[in-house]
């Protein structure tokens, strides 16, 4: 979500009204869960995507009639055989998405600076717009940026009560949610921000691990203590480059906690185990480093015997990766990068590991 906000509010300063398709409610088989977004500008244009295909450019031709009738629709598909045809891509399960026409206006700037405001500072906020479908499938929106019990920005008129009601139905998940309230429809989604991705190393494969982390929305932070290898030419924005004194004391000052990626990517098995040690004492959602077998095992034992548990050890994801036969510096980052993916998306769990035993390299 936050890439199309930043669009919407480049494009709504720019003076250009637009059209935001979202999904609000997804179920079964279909190219985009709730919560994809796609902007429709009055050229055609497009920026984000709802999945593609014919729910996507069918959404585009609605979209763009809405440019002059100044309304906003809901539409709902149903992706059986009986609804596309047989040459179609058939998904299986159906989509309602809403197509919400916004004035290039100062009341939308300002609301959707906020929103973009609370991206950039990573405060828990959450976006909610109350739905009032009108029988000939035109609706009308009311939206609020809420922190706690209170609507902090925009014009959704929810009392303290039914604000706490809907923060109560969004799931563990913090996935989004459309809800019904009394016949009043609400759609909630906590503003989530991207994993924060600490790669220690500015080598081969951190850069294109770090471009790779862009393109799939994670928050890339480089951290190394050589300066000449911490340049835009290797690093371009939006990159974040943190230049150390020593690998061995790098993890003092970074805003490390559970929901961030730890990548141990440095340029010797020294500062492998120092970077390693630091990080186990950290919060973190992923903590993987490079090496063979054989290395990994002789700096765990090395840790062992200066305190560290093996359920500790247990939590580090070595040899990084999926295992895909990774061998170049680009395959290592695309195996590294499946596999934060995986454990982002909380598809596969940390495996156990033997140390203090033989292993082929």
């Amino acid at each position: 979500m936050k890439d199309v906000i930043k669009a919407t509010v480049k494009n709504l300063k720019s003076g250009q009204h637009l059209v935001m398709a979202t999904v609000i409610k997804h179920k079964g088989s279909t190219p985009r869960e709730s919560g994809a977004r796609l902007i429709i500008l009055q050229d055609g244009a497009i920026q984000g995507t709802i999945g593609g295909g014919l729910v996507e450019a069918k959404s585009i031709e609605v979209g763009k009639t809405l440019f002059k009738s100044k309304t906003s629709l809901l539409q709902r598909f149903d992706m059986t055989q009986q609804t596309f045809d047989s040459n179609s891509m058939i998904c299986g399960g159906n989509m309602t998405i809403v197509l919400e026409y916004i004035e290039a206006d100062d009341k939308n700037v300002l609301f959707y600076e906020a929103v973009e405001n609370v991206y950039e500072k990573r405060e828990k906020a959450t976006f909610i717009f109350k739905l009032n479908e009108n029988s000939n499938g035109t609706c009308t929106l009311s939206k609020g940026l809420t922190a706690g019990s209170t609507v902090t920005h925009g014009d959704l008129d929810c009392s303290e009560a039914l604000l706490h009601q809907i923060h109560s139905t969004i799931p563990e998940s913090k996935k989004p949610v459309l809800i019904t309230i009394e016949q009043d429809k609400y759609w909630a989604e906590s503003l989530l921000f991207p994993n924060r991705l600490f790669l220690f190393g500015a080598g081969h494969v951190s850069r294109t691990t770090a471009s790779l982390g862009i393109t799939t929305h994670f928050d890339v932070i480089v951290v190394d203590d050589r300066p000449e290898l911490l340049t835009r030419e290797f690093f371009p924005e939006p990159i974040k480059l943190v230049p150390v004194k020593s690998l061995d004391s790098c993890c003092e000052d970074l805003q490390i906690d559970e929901d961030s990626f730890l990548v141990v990517l440095t340029r010797s098995h020294m500062f492998d185990k120092s970077v390693l040690q630091q990080s186990l004492r950290l919060p973190f959602g992923y903590l993987g480093m490079i090496g063979s077998r054989r290395k990994r095992n002789t700096i765990y034992e090395t840790l062992q015997k200066e305190g560290f548990s093996k359920e500790e050890l247990e939590k580090v994801h070595s040899p990084i990766g999926l295992d895909i036969g990774a061998n170049t510096p680009a395959e290592i980052a695309v195996s590294i990068i499946a596999q934060l993916i995986e454990v982002r998306a909380g598809l596969k769990q940390k495996t156990s590991i033997t140390v203090n035993q033989p292993v082929a390299t």
